[in-house]
């Protein structure tokens, strides 16, 4: 398995060094993954814009319901590897408070399901 090392902030471009500070000014840590993605600040900041979405729908949603629209979005755009993390997230039986999902909460893993593009949806592209 190949590994990429994560960005040396001392070596790093202007350009990822102030995405880097941006990161810290925001959330006050920076993780290997993320230093990692800082090989790109494109992708780093495209990696970071869900916690601003997730605070956005916050209001409207709870967490397993911006989850599942996570997993649909993905799903509809064939990104293997948010799709897996996703679907975990909706997979599991509780909140993060640990009180039980009700019998509707229940049914949005099912409801995604039925959203997957290859689930004889008839549509052009």
């Amino acid at each position: 398995m190949s590994h990429i090392t994560p960005i040396d902030y001392e070596t790093a471009s202007e350009a990822v060094r102030a995405e880097h500070d941006r990161e810290m000014q925001l959330r006050g840590r920076m993780t290997n993954m993320k230093r990692t993605l800082l090989h790109s600040p494109v992708a780093h900041r495209i990696y970071a814009e869900w916690f601003p979405l997730r605070e956005e729908l916050r209001p409207a949603l709870d967490d397993r319901a911006v989850w599942l629209l996570c997993h649909a979005i993905a799903l509809e755009c064939r990104s293997i590897i948010p799709v897996g993390f996703f679907r975990r997230l909706v997979a599991l039986p509780c909140h993060r408070s640990g009180m039980p999902l009700d019998h509707s909460r229940r049914l949005l893993p099912a409801r995604a399901d039925q959203c997957r593009p290859d689930a004889g949806n008839d549509r052009t592209e």
